[in-house]
């Protein structure tokens, strides 16, 4: 900043101002309008003669305050004695060098500055003109740099920058990372060329590329095997940018080196196991599916071709719940929903759609699939195996074993009925024997042909009922005869009321009949005898003394439709499963004699008629069994076994 030389000086408070005094137009221009804050003092006791609004700005005062004080004073204490002596120091018209001062602000933090000033004669007087300038902007920005600088050093990745203005492009920079990756120091790495990093392993792809981007001054991005100063091998994903200036002129390259060692022998592995995984899928005869949560299948192994008849490619991008006989998609959404969210494996065993349209029973084994990463969709791996055959097995072993209990529970109730049923008559047959032993010559011809008879009854009675049991046995083993002949159901039936009105009473069965007189039909007569006599005799037997049983015989188109109402004591609700079950009786029977046979006996005699038997029961008022047996005339029924 130059100086005009001025006229005679009146020191402030003695007469005008400075700037008044002989001011030079230029200088007063350039004093008023520069951005720096200019101070004009005293070169000999350092008193402010003047300020420019800048100054006064700065500091917080008036010019007119800032007059008369000690330029030292307006400095922070800690640059106070400095300033001083380097302002003393300096001859005439002589400009010293930039010092860095803090300006005190009245009222505010002090202000960092470059401080310069120069001395000049003011009308013979010794003067300081000094110049502040604000430094905080270049603070802030060098501790934007140094920040910068500071993160660049500290990233855990390797930072390098290469000269592109150099043929093999030597290292001018390297971080902290690049360090710690490598095991190169900065000073080791700085002035040689990144190939150092590569050794002897020179044939690599990748290097092309890296080779070819450098040459053309682009970016790119390589995968390269680099290896450590321990000679240990990493690799290393680097990123290479370049730098130019704003006339495109290509000055630096930057690289950003990424050891990815572990992702890629994460990789490695995880590429090998998919391999066995594959191997071992497409090896294995269980299906193996793997699929989302909504059930969307992405992947099915080469065997759901032999379980399912449909190619894998059909098979993809169709919902598991598709596959799955009557399966219930909201159901099943829930429980692979609780599988994603519980981590845990389960396994059921349901029915899914076969080769031919057939049926198969599996049992399927779903896990969750461990995420690769957090925004990757959750998915479940399912492990299918046809296990048809197994519950085939266990149903015929359930089977069996029901089959079992109910000939353990037939068994049962024979036990019980014998050792009941058997000991009346024989108790009687024993008694009426040692009568006839100890007394029969002593008694009446009446007497004792009335105990013969009791004994024949019992005798027959027993007979009865094994044959009853010969019955059920044969039954079981199928083995029972059926030999239809041509009946004259009428008659046949009629003979039957005859004779059980001659045991029981002509009063205890009504009798009806709407065939035609003659009327014949193709029909075993000692089945037909098992049945009716049977019904008829429960109907007598389970009714009160005086009430009758009506037995009803007719003929509805191809059918004979037989009925066997009473008013007896019924039969209960609790009762009708097991009816017709071999030794079973109605837990309301009381005191009434019966082995449990007959219903049983009366309903296989009319299954082998290709009959059946119906009823209807009501406790306390009665019940009413039908009878339907095919009604084959001789020419009909050799008509339709020809």
């Amino acid at each position: 900043m130059g100086w005009s030389k001025p006229g005679p000086l009146t020191k402030p408070g003695h007469g005008a101002s400075f700037r008044s005094v002989n001011a030079d137009l230029s200088f007063d221009l350039l004093f008023r309008m520069a951005n720096d804050a200019v101070f004009v003092a005293d070169a000999g006791d350092g008193t402010v003669l003047d300020a420019n609004e800048r100054a006064a700005e700065w500091t917080r005062r008036s010019t007119a305050e800032l007059r008369g004080m000690p330029f030292t004073g307006l400095v922070a204490a800690q640059d106070r004695a400095w300033v001083e002596s380097a302002l003393h120091a300096k001859d005439d018209e002589e400009t010293f060098g930039y010092i860095d001062v803090s300006l005190e602000r009245a009222r505010a933090a002090p202000l960092p500055c470059e401080l310069t000033a120069r001395v000049a004669s003011l009308d013979g007087r010794s003067v300081h003109v000094i110049l502040l300038r604000d430094l905080s902007e270049r603070m802030r920005a060098m501790e934007d740099i140094n920040l910068r600088n500071e993160a660049i050093a500290s990233v855990a990745s390797g930072v390098t920058i290469a000269d592109a203005r150099h043929p093999d492009l030597p290292l001018i920079y390297v971080n902290r990372g690049f360090e710690r990756i490598t095991g190169f120091s900065a000073k080791e790495a700085v002035g040689r060329s990144c190939r150092f990093l590569q050794a002897h392993d020179r044939d690599q792809d990748q290097l092309d590329i890296l080779r070819k981007a450098l040459r053309e001054g682009e970016p790119c991005n390589v995968r390269l095997r680099n290896y450590r100063k321990d000679g240990s091998l990493f690799w290393n994903e680097l990123h290479i940018s370049p730098v130019r200036t704003a006339e495109g002129e290509l000055t630096h390259f930057i690289g950003i080196q990424i050891d990815v060692t572990d992702r890629v022998l994460d990789r490695t592995r995880l590429e090998a196991s998919e391999r066995r995984y594959r191997l071992l899928a497409d090896s294995i005869d269980d299906v193996i599916l793997r699929f989302d949560a909504d059930g969307t299948i992405d992947y099915a192994s080469p065997s759901c071709e032999r379980l399912f008849g449909t190619a894998p490619s059909d098979v993809t991008d169709r919902s598991f719940a598709a596959l799955i006989h009557s399966g219930d998609a909201q159901a099943l959404a829930a429980r692979w929903r609780g599988v994603i969210e519980s981590g845990e494996s389960i396994t059921t065993t349901f029915e899914m759609h076969g080769r031919d349209g057939k049926t198969l029973w599996v049992e399927a084994t779903e896990s969750p699939l461990p995420l690769e990463d957090e925004t990757a969709p959750a998915r479940i791996i399912a492990v299918i195996r046809d296990v048809t055959p197994r519950v085939h097995a266990a149903e015929e072993m359930r089977r069996a074993l029901e089959k079992e209990k109910q000939l353990n529970e037939i068994k049962t109730r024979f036990i019980r009925m014998v050792s009941h049923e058997f000991r009346t008559p024989m108790t009687g047959i024993r008694a009426s024997a040692s009568f006839l032993r100890d007394y029969g010559n002593s008694v009446t011809p009446a007497k004792r042909e009335r105990h013969f008879a009791n004994i024949e009854n019992a005798l027959k009675r027993m007979n009865d009922m094994l044959d009853d049991v010969l019955f059920v046995s044969r039954s079981e083993a199928g083995k029972l005869p059926f030999d239809p002949k041509p009946v004259d159901l009428a008659a046949f039936c009629e003979s039957l009321v005859e004779e059980l009105r001659t045991i029981h009473g002509a009063e205890r069965i009504r009798f009806s009949n709407d065939l035609p007189p003659g009327g014949r039909f193709r029909l075993d007569t000692a089945l037909l005898n098992h049945i009716f006599h049977n019904l008829l005799s429960n109907a007598i037997k389970y009714s009160p003394p005086g009430e009758a049983a009506c037995f009803h015989v007719g003929r509805e188109g191809s059918v004979l439709r037989m009925t066997v109402e009473d008013r007896g004591i019924g039969i209960p609700e609790e009762d009708h499963a097991d009816l017709f079950e071999p030794f079973h009786r109605a837990r309301n029977v009381g005191t009434v004699k019966g082995t449990g046979l007959g219903l049983y006996i009366a309903k296989r005699s009319a299954e082998l008629h290709s009959g059946k038997i119906r009823f209807s029961s009501t406790l306390g008022k009665g019940s009413r069994f039908e009878v339907h047996l095919p009604a084959d005339t001789p020419t009909e029924f050799q008509a339709t076994h020809q």
